[in-house]
């Protein structure tokens, strides 16, 4: 497919990864996925540096603030929404029961983003774009290809996201349980997955999904890098093949074989 050149609302449209080592994960995801640092973009302190993959953007990794460093926090996956009013948006989610973690602030020259949590905790950010409209891959080899919410507070989750974003929520059953899509515009966005015991002192999050050609090479490599396997290949039936991961710094992200992206 071609490279996307927007991002309608309601639309995840970019992706960052918060570290302890900027360096250390460059050099992970970069041997893993083929993903670029973008010439010029390394800094010192408060480093961010966009990646790019086939040469055009396709997510970032930023270094952790010495506050969130100092509290031990984990590396994390940060997950942003296209919205068309960032200003109505985070009164919204406030509103639906939601908090306002950051923003309104201005990028610039790019955007304006903001940061909510979700009312079981989940950070969701939310980009109005100016200049700067995101990822250029979607569902694309090496690319992030899907986001599902896990939380303990499935109902009242689900609420707030489809309300706050327009999403319509389908269910059906998977297994023993039941899965939430969230639809936007007729595309299939996100999904939701509640946990249970077996997520015992996992914290609610988004989890990214990057698309790969072989699930089997690509755990190999991971681990070879010094990742770690915490979920182990699954079939999804009518989806694809899918593993969770932690990288060598601890953010959890998953990767899928997806049977309408075979090469």
């Amino acid at each position: 497919m071609p490279a996307i050149d927007s991002h309608p609302a309601g639309s995840f449209c970019w992706t960052e990864l918060a570290t302890t080592d900027v360096d250390a994960a460059l050099a992970f995801y970069g041997a893993l996925f083929g993903w670029d640092p973008e010439p010029g973009d390394l800094g010192d302190a408060g480093r961010y540096v966009r990646c790019n993959l086939n040469g055009k953007p396709v997510a970032a990794i930023l270094e952790m603030s010495e506050e969130e460093q100092a509290f031990k926090a984990s590396p994390q996956w940060l997950h942003y929404v296209a919205v068309e009013d960032l200003d109505d948006a985070l009164i919204r989610a406030e509103d639906l029961g939601g908090t306002r973690f950051e923003g309104p602030l201005s990028v610039p020259e790019a955007g304006r983003l903001g940061t909510v949590e979700d009312p079981d905790g989940a950070k969701l950010c939310l980009w109005q774009a100016e200049n700067f409209h995101g990822s250029a891959w979607h569902r694309e080899l090496n690319a992030p290809a899907w986001r599902e919410i896990m939380t303990r507070k499935a109902d009242e989750v689900s609420d707030f996201y489809t309300r706050l974003l327009g999403w319509q929520p389908i269910q059906r059953q998977m297994g023993e349980s039941t899965y939430t899509t969230f639809v936007s515009q007729g595309e299939g966005v996100g999904g939701l997955e509640a946990m249970g015991e077996e997520h015992a002192g996992v914290p609610p999050q988004w989890m990214l999904y990057i698309a790969v050609a072989n699930l089997r090479s690509t755990l190999e490599a991971a681990q070879a890098l010094d990742a770690k396997v915490i979920r182990p290949a699954t079939e999804m039936p009518g989806v694809g093949t899918v593993a969770t991961l932690t990288d060598p710094r601890g953010a959890i992200f998953s990767v899928i074989q997806m049977h309408d992206l075979a090469r």
